[in-house]
């Protein structure tokens, strides 16, 4: 209810600015906050809702990204400035800018059916490398976010050569689905490469996946 759904085809998103606005990612609870119904009476019946104004979950830090801009009266409960440091890293929250260009970009490249950067997965890789060898993780305390199911499954293969993976069911069958698809395609050109097993512990999940709560 809360998630939006995911949409393949752009033409259908609420962030298309051409043709009809068909918004076929918009959220049943952002429909229900803002769409209005209309009822039996003269005036459109408005579901009610409440915004909660305390957070539970980010650092002040994470949390300022979203306070600053969007939500200025979000308070941070005392829980949230209690958290530890975080072991191997000299603060919690870091920006990289960094002018790699993603896959397929170049004029000599084949374009991908999903988005990564190779860049970002040995950078990512080698993070993960460093902070499994600190103290206090357990198996499956670290995690990575992407967007991009093309960058989640080069993210698979690269830390599955040195760690065990864990995907969501969800985000399984959607590489699957892009494999197959790519495979069909390398068949019909005359290109194979061998699929790798993938291995079932570092949890690599895309956004608002099962594993994310968004």
């Amino acid at each position: 209810m809360q998630l939006r759904p995911k949409v393949a085809n752009f033409d259908l998103s609420v962030e298309n600015t051409r043709g009809i606005k068909y918004n076929l990612d918009v959220s049943l609870f952002e429909r229900l906050c803002f769409s209005g119904v209309p009822s039996t009476s003269a005036e459109t019946f408005k579901f009610p809702l409440a915004q909660l104004t305390i957070q539970r979950r980010m650092r002040p830090g994470i949390a300022d990204l979203v306070r600053i801009p969007l939500y200025h009266e979000l308070k941070d409960h005392q829980d949230v400035q209690e958290y530890p440091s975080v072991a191997g890293m000299y603060q919690p929250l870091y920006w990289l800018d960094h002018q790699h260009r993603e896959d397929g970009e170049g004029p000599m490249d084949m374009k991908e059916t999903s988005h990564s950067n190779d860049f970002e997965v040995e950078m990512v890789t080698q993070l993960v490398s460093h902070l499994s060898k600190q103290d206090g993780y357990q198996d499956g305390d670290i995690a990575v976010l992407t967007p991009y199911v093309g960058q989640l499954r080069k993210l698979r293969d690269s830390l599955g050569s040195a760690f065990l993976v864990q995907l969501s069911e969800q985000d399984e069958e959607d590489v699957a689905a892009l494999e197959e698809f790519e495979m069909t395609s390398a068949v019909a050109s005359g290109v194979v490469t061998k699929r790798q097993t993938l291995e079932q512990s570092v949890r690599i999940a895309t956004v608002c996946s099962p594993q994310v709560a968004c």
